[in-house]
């Protein structure tokens, strides 16, 4: 799975650990978190556009 950064804050959202502390549990892809989820480190929201950055393998 893909991980996505961050550009606020380097955080990195990590499909295989999810986000379980926000109720997305592991195997949870970036692209199905809701639009209601925010970065855990900044509170950034995720609908705003070009915060998340794709990182390749």
């Amino acid at each position: 799975m893909v991980c996505y950064q961050c550009l606020e804050c380097a955080y990195i959202y990590d499909p295989a650990k999810g986000d379980p502390k926000h109720g997305m549990p592991p195997g949870t892809p970036f692209e199905k978190l809701p639009p209601t989820w925010r970065c855990p480190e900044c509170n950034i929201s995720i609908l705003k556009h070009g915060v998340f950055r794709r990182l390749e393998d």
